[in-house]
């Protein structure tokens, strides 16, 4: 590979660091950075909010953004959030949003999880770039 590495070419799997920068990313309502991390306990508190969810920034929020998919983990996560978001089980709130679109049967389970655990989970089921960064920005 090292002799035809101009040969070879391919899409590296990761993120843009610079449309994903939290200091300078037009998609999120605040920016923030390492060094002044303020504005993501905004972002998260105006993301909850959006979802009509509570804004209480404290509790964690788990975030989903991909192809609904067995193979990108979708129903490894549908499957833990009865564990999850019953706090009889795990004692303690979390939030969980899912972004994005495929499966039939995973949809519907999202729209099943989101009647189910009306007070802590949402799910788009859309493509929606915004959305994306705003998950990004606001996850724990």
């Amino acid at each position: 590979l090292l002799k035809r590495r101009d040969d070879v070419h391919g899409i590296v799997n990761g993120i843009d660091i610079q449309e994903w920068d939290p200091e300078t990313d037009h998609h999120i309502p605040h920016n923030f950075g390492r060094d002044d991390l303020s504005g993501k306990d905004k972002c998260k508190a105006c993301f909850l909010r959006s979802l009509d969810l509570d804004d209480d920034t404290s509790v964690p929020l788990i975030g989903f953004i991909g192809r609904l998919d067995r193979q990108k983990g979708a129903d490894v996560l549908l499957d833990a959030l009865p564990s999850l978001l019953d706090t009889h089980v795990c004692g303690e709130k979390v939030n969980v949003v899912m972004l994005g679109t495929g499966d039939e049967q995973l949809e519907v389970r999202i729209r099943n999880a989101q009647q189910s655990f009306p007070d802590h989970f949402r799910g788009i089921l859309e493509f929606n770039v915004k959305a994306a960064h705003q998950i990004i920005a606001s996850c724990d």
